[in-house]
């Protein structure tokens, strides 16, 4: 399930007079299952994307969506630009098929804190639970694009490396809310990424909703 934001629809999109109700009326009758929520006073749409449809497990999908149901114009994507550096400050090693790329990004001079209200909101309607505003700020952008995300500490890596493997099978992990897990299922699989004692795992047929309870 995803819940997006009234608030981010009207934003990314030039949406024609409908109301909120028959928005979601008008996407469940084309194949897209919608209903109305309310969460802490505020309107979200709750979707429930079906299996066949990947491009649609993130908020910038459905927005795509929307347009092309509604034919309405998406207001285009304001992204800054960021510095190519070919220098490698960490080493990743995948040892693993079951990821086929990793990507890294340095981000300095951050400060980690307590996120804004209306951020712990937005992911607590998808079922997120805060941690900090570094966190919460990768998980929304998760939500947003689809992609998975995690934010290291660059200092803590151990060895300035970072291990992409599948766990054992009953291997059990700490998630970064401090809970013990362990994989269940055939559908399931997990990759480590040995950074002190946090593992995170990622659902195979489930890219939107790693670290999500």
């Amino acid at each position: 399930m995803l819940s997006i934001p009234w608030e981010y629809l009207k934003k990314h999109l030039f949406l024609p007079k409908i109301t909120f109700k028959g928005l979601a009326e008008k996407l469940t009758y084309y194949g897209l299952e919608t209903k109305v929520v309310e969460h802490k006073n505020n309107l979200y749409l709750e979707f429930d994307p079906l299996p066949n449809r990947p491009d649609l497990f993130s908020w910038w999908g459905i927005i795509q969506e929307i347009g092309i149901i509604l034919n309405c114009r998406v207001k285009p994507l304001s992204l800054p630009v960021v510095n190519e550096k070919k220098e490698k400050l960490i080493e990743v090693a995948i040892n693993t098929s079951n990821c086929s790329e990793f990507y890294l990004g340095l981000i300095k001079n951050i400060k980690a804190k307590e996120s804004p209200d209306w951020i712990k909101e937005w992911l607590a309607a998808n079922n997120i639970h805060s941690i900090n505003n570094v966190v919460d700020s990768a998980n929304l952008v998760m939500l947003e694009s689809g992609q998975p995300l995690h934010a290291f500490d660059a200092d803590e890596i151990k060895g300035k490396k970072i291990i992409v493997q599948n766990l054992a099978e009953g291997t059990k992990f700490i998630t970064l809310d401090e809970k013990e897990m362990m994989p269940i299922g055939e559908k399931r699989f997990a990759f480590t990424i040995r950074f002190f004692n946090h593992r995170l795992t990622l659902k195979k047929d489930a890219l939107i909703d790693p670290w999500i309870d």
